[in-house]
């Protein structure tokens, strides 16, 4: 076995925990433990449960992986990896093979003591056939073996560079084994908050846990309270009245009419907008629609009205300005004579929208930090054609390729790809718009995997 590091975006174990113990992060070194933190929140549901399978809305989110329960790995502001409840990482040369170090003595809020026997316990409600949204991310693994009481073996089915990476999803919380179910109804995880009060759909209250792992570097705030907020003025006002002390998800224009008081963060991610034919197109006039998309798309329009401008063109590829190995394609040229061409192809009038319009879908996607992760989430999504195939082959190539060099040139000939196949059409990339006001700080640099601080602010903002 080898240690095997990504540049830039993973740093092993052992050096995470170095750093960890050497400070805060940027701009943190001034904070204050104690207070209360409260957040009006979007996504929340009556059904919501701690069951991370079940997971739909950024609330649970931020309640579930950002406060009560923690990952093996965890994605930090800067986009690297570092150790959570697992301390450092070891892969074999052809990287199917990873051997995570768990950290020792670190309990779950009801005392049990966390072993490897609670990983193993935890990934299998994601396996064999479970339908688990997260089961996509370990389909590779073809064995999971506890080689000591804090140490897990995986096998892959095949080599991929950003394994440890997978390991810090939201739904790929850590439960004790042998009382899963009232963990996943009660929530009970290693987090540094335990639930005090938790109604679905309506509120959250967590307390800081004493003698986490974690002290001296998260967690600064005594008390957390999710308040679920769906709609977005509401949320606003909220803020503008001191209700709460953060909010996420508010629009462009609601940043601009807030107090100058709060604090408005926009973050620039990979979030962007997928608009795609409807599934139950045949193939061929899908094939035509998505030609028509890419040229009938005014991709500057989209972004100024639908996002207000926060954000920038994209050239059809979910690689993103958080992506390492991003190349910066110019967008396709709003074309109406090439897209009214498909449109005829495709069986349908270009001069009446209404006609084809409903034979779209469209929807944001928050994106992903590793290449690979995003590109095998979006073709999954497409229809089987030649283009396809031809991806998923270079996609493969690049997740099991070790040579950075390789891996920029396969991630290269896939972005070229997308932007002049007709594989997929993405316009543009949305940055994350939140606020907080005056009663908390945060640190100089926020995650921008996920709105919120990759929804991690209960444990990363401290009282100002």
């Amino acid at each position: 076995m080898r240690r095997y590091n990504r540049r830039r975006l993973l740093t092993s174990g052992a050096a995470a925990g170095v750093l960890a113990a050497a400070g805060l992060p940027l701009g943190a070194s001034s904070a204050q433990a104690g207070g209360r933190f409260v957040a009006g929140l979007s996504g929340a549901s009556a059904t919501d449960t701690w069951d991370s399978r079940s997971y739909k809305g950024h609330f649970m989110m931020a309640a579930g992986h950002g406060a009560v329960f923690d990952c093996l790995t965890e994605i930090a502001a800067d986009g690297s990896l570092t150790g959570e409840l697992a301390t450092d990482w070891e892969a074999s040369p052809d990287a199917t093979t990873w051997v995570f170090n768990l950290r020792r003595g670190v309990a779950f809020h009801d005392g049990g003591a966390f072993t490897a026997a609670d990983v193993l316990a935890s990934f299998a409600l994601h396996s064999g056939g479970s339908g688990s949204p997260a089961e996509p991310l370990l389909a590779s693994v073809i064995a999971m073996t506890a080689t000591g009481p804090h140490q897990v073996r995986f096998e892959l089915a095949e080599g991929n560079a950003d394994f440890p990476y997978l390991l810090s999803d939201p739904r790929l919380v850590i439960y004790p084994s042998d009382r899963m179910h009232r963990a996943m109804t009660g929530g009970i995880g290693t987090g540094l908050y335990r639930v005090a009060h938790f109604k679905p759909g309506v509120r959250f209250v967590g307390r800081r846990v004493s003698d986490h792992y974690k002290d001296g570097r998260a967690g600064w705030f005594e008390e957390i309270v999710f308040v679920a907020m769906h709609d977005a003025q509401a949320r606003v006002q909220a803020l503008q009245s001191g209700g709460v002390d953060a909010i996420d998800e508010i629009g462009p224009d609601a940043g601009r009419a807030l107090d100058p008081a709060l604090l408005v963060q926009e973050v620039m991610g990979n979030r962007h907008l997928w608009v795609a034919p409807h599934p139950d197109m045949e193939v061929r006039s899908a094939t035509h629609l998505r030609s028509a998309l890419k040229f009938g798309l005014d991709r500057f329009s989209l972004l100024r009205d639908l996002a207000g401008g926060h954000g920038q063109p994209a050239s059809d590829s979910p690689i993103g300005p958080a992506n390492q190995y991003r190349v910066g394609l110019p967008p396709v040229l709003h074309d109406p004579d090439r897209a009214a061409y498909h449109l005829r192809k495709a069986g349908l009038d270009p001069s009446a929208l209404d006609l084809w319009q409903p034979h779209l879908k469209s929807r944001y996607s928050s994106g992903r930090v590793t290449e690979d992760w995003m590109l095998t989430s979006l073709l999954g999504t497409l229809p089987e054609t030649q283009t396809k195939t031809h991806l998923l082959r270079l996609t493969a190539a690049a997740r099991s390729a070790l040579d950075p060099a390789r891996r920029r040139d396969l991630y290269a000939e896939i972005q070229h790809s997308l932007r002049e196949k007709d594989s997929t059409t993405i316009p543009f990339f949305a940055n994350w718009i939140q606020a907080h006001g005056p009663r908390v700080a945060t640190p100089h640099q926020i995650g921008n995997v996920w709105t919120m601080d990759n929804a991690r602010m209960a444990e990363r903002w401290w009282s100002a």
